[in-house]
């Protein structure tokens, strides 16, 4: 795999071992994750920082797979989302904690919220 440097020095900054050994176990999580949501033609996306994110289709449709390698705070963020019910967030699809991932719907963004005023972007 090739990862972006940024991941992996924050993954390991932060990780440290257990960073490691997510980065060395990371092309197994990312089949498994593909195989139980049955994703097809995964595809890694730009500007990872501290989470793997691939992009991939489940019966034609696209959507996003989260790895997280600090899985402390996977319960809450799926809780949150899960409350949110796809309104004004992404749509939660499916978790697996056992593998440190959940599934979202894909949004084509418009524009980045770096490109907007603090006012706009909140």
């Amino acid at each position: 795999m090739n990862l972006p440097e940024r991941l992996v020095a924050n993954v390991v900054g932060y990780g440290g071992e257990q960073g490691k050994r997510w980065l060395r176990d990371l092309p197994d999580l990312v089949a498994a994750v593909g195989e139980r949501w049955q994703l097809e033609d995964m595809q890694m996306l730009p500007n990872l920082s501290f989470n793997y994110l691939a992009k991939g289709w489940r019966e034609g449709v696209p959507c996003v797979a989260k790895l997280v390698w600090e899985t402390a705070d996977l319960p809450r963020e799926t809780a949150w989302l899960r409350a949110q019910r796809g309104r004004g967030a992404v749509e939660l699809l499916g978790v697996a904690d056992g593998l440190g991932a959940y599934l979202m719907e894909w949004l084509d963004p418009g524009h980045a919220a770096t490109q907007l005023s603090e006012e706009q972007a909140t």
